[in-house]
């Protein structure tokens, strides 16, 4: 039996569920800082550790996997509101990994949002449906 939700286990070695296991691990991973959690390198490598626990914690969640502004939801990736490296380095992770900044998208509208293409109140719900930025060039 599962010492944190009483369900019962497939391997009698183990002493929770894959899915408590999973909220244990990433409890104990956000007490960290950012500035623990990081890696040297550029900004792709230097966070790998902060978006896997967002990616793992967004699916524990209920949120739905659909993206956030189409409901696509074949492909769906997980995207930071604010960047990752706009906290400094003494956010805990589980301020730069909360819910409310973390989203869904679509590829498509996960590549614009990293552009800057897609107004960040679309993201957070705060805004219509018209959630494209109007381009520069005209």
């Amino acid at each position: 039996m599962c010492i944190d939700c009483g369900c019962r286990l497939t391997n009698a070695r183990n002493i929770r569920c894959h899915r408590c296991k999973t909220l244990f691990t990433l409890s104990v991973f956000e007490q960290r800082t950012l500035e623990n959690a990081v890696s040297r390198g550029n900004a792709r490598v230097k966070y790998s550790s902060v978006r896997k626990n967002a990616i793992k914690k967004m699916s524990v969640s209920d949120t739905s996997k659909r993206c956030k502004l189409c409901g696509f939801d074949v492909v769906v990736e997980v995207h930071h509101i604010k960047p990752i490296s706009s906290f400094s380095d003494s956010a805990l992770i589980s301020e730069v990994n909360s819910l409310e900044n973390l989203v869904y998208l679509c590829p498509n509208h996960h590549a614009m949002a990293e552009r800057g293409l897609v107004d960040a109140g679309a993201l957070t719900g705060k805004l219509n449906p018209d959630f494209l930025i109007e381009s520069q060039a005209n």
